[in-house]
């Protein structure tokens, strides 16, 4: 049983006599239906279900981090240029970049009662909730903030005050 391999004797009758015994032995081998791409994907596409499609193999030949469910790809941002039939894995996807590196972002800064708002670059890339560096435009002072929407960086100050300059 734990080898997988099975021994058995088709019996072919007609009539109700036996009329061949045939000897078939093998390796039983699990299969696992997963979804692939269906076209190449380039850095930075988003994966949608006209995307996917679905292809069988032997469960033995997925790595633990291959993606298995739909929901693991749909929505998920291309990491680098995918090509399609390919098993993916975590390295190939993340979730989508709101904020890239070079561009230029709007700065929030929210306190109670109060909205400031300023312009400044990326430094990193960052997807909802990632912690990105920018550079205010106007002081050219680096601050850290949180990707909170597309080209949005919120920027929180310890201790709640705002830096001279901004």
């Amino acid at each position: 049983r734990h080898s997988g391999r099975f021994q058995a004797v088709l019996v072919g009758r007609i009539d109700g006599q036996t009329r061949f015994r045939l000897p078939v032995h093998g390796r039983a081998q699990s299969l696992v239906a997963l979804p692939v791409l269906g076209r190449p994907l380039a850095p930075g596409e988003i994966v949608s279900e006209r995307d996917l499609q679905w292809i069988t193999v032997r469960s033995g030949r997925l790595q633990p981090e291959s993606l298995t469910d739909p929901e693991q790809l749909l929505g998920a941002e291309a990491r680098k240029r995918l090509l399609p039939g390919r098993v993916l894995t975590a390295r190939d996807l993340g979730p989508p970049l709101l904020v890239r590196r070079g561009r230029p972002v709007r700065l929030i800064y929210l306190q109670p009662g109060l909205q400031l708002t300023a312009l400044g670059t990326a430094q990193d890339d960052g997807a909802l909730g990632d912690a990105v560096r920018v550079v205010n435009a106007d002081s050219r002072q680096q601050l850290q903030g949180t990707a909170s929407g597309p080209d949005e960086v919120t920027v929180g100050i310890v201790g709640g005050d705002w830096p001279a300059g901004h």
